[in-house]
This record gives structure tokens, sequence and C-alpha cells, in this order.
């Protein structure tokens, strides 16, 4: 854990102030609470080993790592030293008794933030092991830009929006069957009900509601409430969404740029003010955003990571 906290501590202070604010994009993740699970009072000693076989048998590790290679490799330009050379990854087993990774995060969480470095943390259902590679090049693709930006003490909501939409577009490129790219972090994988329900039986429980969890120490039941499904919405709204969030491009607020990208539904779920904003909106618009940005300037996507966000959102 030594290497892994010591990448933390180079996490941006804006980056992660918006992180926490959703608590989405890895905060279960830097949370480490419990050392996730491992001490945490109420947790099932099946479970906490259940999900380790998996972890071995699909090699899960060897998943994550083609992804990284592959990301890389895609990005990196000819007679140009890459930004990112190498990366470590870290991947930890979900906590089946933290209700906020198996609700709202659907059992995978992603954090990338520090350039250089992927932490996934999984449970490794089939319908979360056939996202992990979509999470994981994610990951790589923040982490990336910002090396290529260097530390921005106080990033824009611009800054925020092309660094997402660069890291949807190579989603995009990398994994071309998926409809919504920028919705991965987000997506409740098809079969995680009926994961949900397994994890309930075989702690006693008819449902996952019923199931004991662990809240900074205190034992609660988990309940039901959970992030919604992103909406896709359509072209009319998207259009509406973009002229208002491209007015706020300039924000450099954290609470605000949190809600303009991630929507009404974390925010309140966690206690703050909201803008009127659909789930997760604002990563739609950064990936139509980015996308138009690429096709006007006539680059590739690996050239389009080198641009300044100006030049990208064509202001």
């Amino acid at each position: 854990m030594r290497g892994f906290h010591g990448a933390m501590r180079q996490d941006s202070a804006s980056v992660g102030a918006v992180r926490d604010t959703a608590r989405l994009d890895g905060s279960t993740i830097l949370a480490s609470q419990q050392v996730f699970g491992l001490f945490n009072p109420s947790r099932n000693r099946t479970l906490t080993q259940w999900p380790v076989d998996p972890f071995r048998n699909v090699h899960v590790l060897g998943i994550v790592e083609r992804t990284v290679r592959a990301a890389l490799d895609f990005l990196s330009l000819p007679g140009r030293t890459p930004p990112v050379p190498n990366a470590t990854a870290w991947i930890f087993p979900a906590d089946a008794s933290n209700a906020h990774s198996m609700l709202s995060c659907h059992g995978l969480d992603a954090w990338g933030d520090t350039p250089g470095t992927v932490a996934v943390q999984l449970w490794p259902s089939p319908g979360n092991l056939a996202r992990l590679p979509s999470a994981t090049t994610r990951e790589l693709a923040v982490g990336y830009r910002s090396a290529v930006t260097g530390p921005t003490s106080v990033p824009t909501f611009a800054d925020h929006l092309v660094r997402e939409g660069l890291a949807s577009t190579l989603v995009s490129a990398l994994h071309a069957d998926l409809g919504t790219p920028w919705a991965i972090p987000f997506t409740r994988p098809g079969d995680w009900h009926d994961t949900r329900s397994v994890i309930a039986h075989a702690s006693g429980f008819r449902s996952y509601v019923e199931l004991p969890v662990n809240a900074c120490g205190v034992t609660a039941l988990a309940g039901s409430a959970g992030l919604p499904d992103p909406p896709l919405g359509d072209f009319e709204h998207l259009t509406f969404l973009h002229a208002v969030l491209m007015e706020a491009r300039g924000t450099t607020d954290p609470m605000a740029i949190a809600g303009l990208l991630d929507g009404d539904a974390p925010l309140a779920m966690n206690g703050h003010p909201v803008l009127v904003l659909p789930f997760a909106s604002g990563f739609a618009v950064a990936h139509t955003v980015v996308g138009a940005g690429i096709a006007r300037l006539g680059c590739t996507i690996a050239e389009a990571f080198h641009l300044p966000t100006a030049a990208l959102l064509g202001t």
C-alpha cells in the first residue's frame, strides 16, 4: 500500500475536491474505508473470500495490464517522448458490505488522476469484468491528459470538459462496442441485480436491502438508495445542455464543477445544492464537444491529447 499512498499524495487537490463532492471517480478507493472491508465489523468472511478466486481465475491483473498497454500504444506519437511512458496499476476487491460501492458504483470504481497510475476497486461479476477494460482506459486517459498539461492549481470547468471528453473519445476508439462511452463509470451492469441478490442470500437475507453494512464504523441496513442510470437524452436536449455548460466554462469552484459534470443526483445524495441538471450530463456534453473539436481540427485522438483546452473547445 505504500506505493499506492504515495501516488494518492500526488493527486490534484482541485480535481480531488470535485471527485469527493460527488463521491464518484475513485472516491471509495481513496477513502479505503476499513482497508477495503478487511476490518469491517459487519463483513461476511465468505463474501470477502469470494471475489479472490475470480481475480485469479480470469487474470484480472492481466486484463488491466493489456488494457493499459493498448492505451499507451494508441496514444504514442512518432518522434515524441510520451508524457506517460508506463503506468502502475492497483486492483482492490470491492467490499460487499459497503453500500455506496455496491449501490452507487455497482461494484466497480476506478481512479487515475495522478499521471501514470490506475487504481480499480472491483466486485468481479461477469458484467463488471466486461466493463473493466473501458473503465481502466478512461482512468489511464485522464491521468495522461494531466501529464500533458502539467499540474494546474486551478483548472477551469473547460479543462475538466476537455479531459473527460478526451477520455471518453479514447474509450470509444479502443472499445468500439460501447454505445455511450462517456457513461462507462456510471453504467449499471445487466447482471447487477442478480449479483446483489446472490450476495444477500449468501449472508442469509432475502435481498440486498436487508444486508447489514458498515458506514464509518456504524452498522446499518444497506437500503436501496443509489444513483439512477444516466439518461441518454435526445439531440435537442443535448444541444440545450451544451449551451448551458459552455456558458460556465470559466468556472473554477470545485462544487460548481461537480454539479456541472455529474448533475444533480450525486450532489443531492451528499447534501449539496443542485443546479437542475440530469445525472452525468456533463460527461455527455464533454464527449460531444471534444469529438467535434477533433473533427474540426482534423487531428488524431493522440494528437488531440496535446492540444490546448481552447483549441479543442473552439473558444
